[in-house]
């Protein structure tokens, strides 16, 4: 079952909802759509925008029997004129919505202060995130997956060109956590650009590279 970011809005609302609707019990009624069918979801998402994260922790929280997810690491914003928020968050623009949450402790801390998915539990296996720049807030999601999916198999990083050598020395940093899984290995890769100019070189050979 493949789905777009659009239309797991659209099922999963109580966060979001289209302008036109003002009930929230069809999108409700159809989250049990993701409790029975979906385990495999990929997503282009903004892991260092709070609104972003808050989408997909509600996200997690619907998909009971998820076992693979894999997020693209995208600078990119959500059309403002196609939803509008019911929850926390209410500005027109990016910049705004994340200026006007607010919390009584670090964004970074977001998701050890919610409850634990049951996904994250009982069904998540493996993980991809691509683009991954070592930025305080998709540190913390890969550390909360780390250190809390207790059935996870495998973790793959796989940094942006972008990354700067302080965020790739913080991706190194995940592989001393102490690990809820037993069986769970992480993988860290370099750039794409990378890999493609020099071929199948460590993370720690790029990691020198790096400014």
């Amino acid at each position: 079952m493949a789905l777009k970011v659009a239309e797991i809005l659209e099922h999963c609302s109580g966060l979001l909802r289209p302008e036109d609707d003002e009930g929230d019990d069809h999108a409700m009624d159809n989250s049990s759509l993701f409790n029975q069918y979906l385990w495999k979801l990929l997503l282009d998402l903004d892991l260092n925008n709070i609104r972003k994260v808050l989408i997909l922790s509600f996200i997690l929280r619907v998909c009971t029997n998820l076992k693979h997810l894999e997020s693209n690491i995208q600078d990119t914003t959500l059309d403002q004129s196609l939803y509008k928020f019911s929850g926390i968050l209410h500005s027109q623009s990016e910049e705004n919505a994340t200026r006007t949450c607010s919390f009584p402790y670090p964004e970074s801390m977001l998701r050890d202060k919610r409850e634990l998915c049951d996904c994250i539990t009982r069904t998540l296996t493996e993980v991809t995130i691509k683009g991954f720049k070592g930025k305080e807030i998709e540190m913390e999601f890969v550390r909360h997956l780390i250190t809390k999916a207790t059935v996870m198999e495998r973790i793959n990083i796989w940094c942006s060109d972008r990354c700067s050598r302080q965020g790739a020395e913080a991706a190194y940093g995940l592989l001393s956590l102490p690990r809820s899984s037993i069986h769970v290995s992480i993988v860290l890769k370099p750039g794409p650009e990378f890999q493609l100019a020099v071929g199948n070189a460590s993370f720690q050979t790029w990691l020198l590279t790096l400014n």
